[in-house]
């Protein structure tokens, strides 16, 4: 919801990340989002995305790579993350960068109800 959005973003606990674009107007649009957290030497990706209409343009891999750089500098050993097993691009923007799946949780997700791949890249 967006109240949850909001205390996320003010709670400063978290790691998150607005990519704003300028249309062909000036107008300033919402392309994608990033949220993420650091506990001690490792980190976990919350949620990456990218609106319908920006997608396919680098935008996810540009905000999934800011964060992996400063987790690296920030010597995390490892970040985890959950994605929808049907989630075919995720999966591969996740695999891209080095994730590798290391477990299943049946039936994580609802509506619809899909299982969550788990996965991990270690530095």
């Amino acid at each position: 919801s967006e109240a949850l959005y909001e205390e996320t973003l003010a709670g400063g606990q978290y790691d998150c990340q607005v990519l704003v674009c300028v249309n062909e107007s000036g107008a300033e649009l919402v392309c994608g989002y990033f949220c993420g957290q650091r506990i001690l030497d490792e980190a976990e990706v919350h949620r990456i995305a990218v609106a319908p209409a920006f997608r396919g343009r680098g935008y996810g891999q540009a905000l999934l790579e800011d964060f992996l750089t400063r987790m690296r500098q920030a010597g995390v050993a490892a970040v985890f993350l959950e994605v929808r097993a049907g989630n075919g691009p995720a999966l591969a923007l996740y695999k891209k960068n080095g994730f590798a799946p290391i477990g299943t949780r049946r039936d994580y997700y609802r509506n619809p109800t899909e299982d969550a791949v788990m996965m991990q890249k270690r530095f």
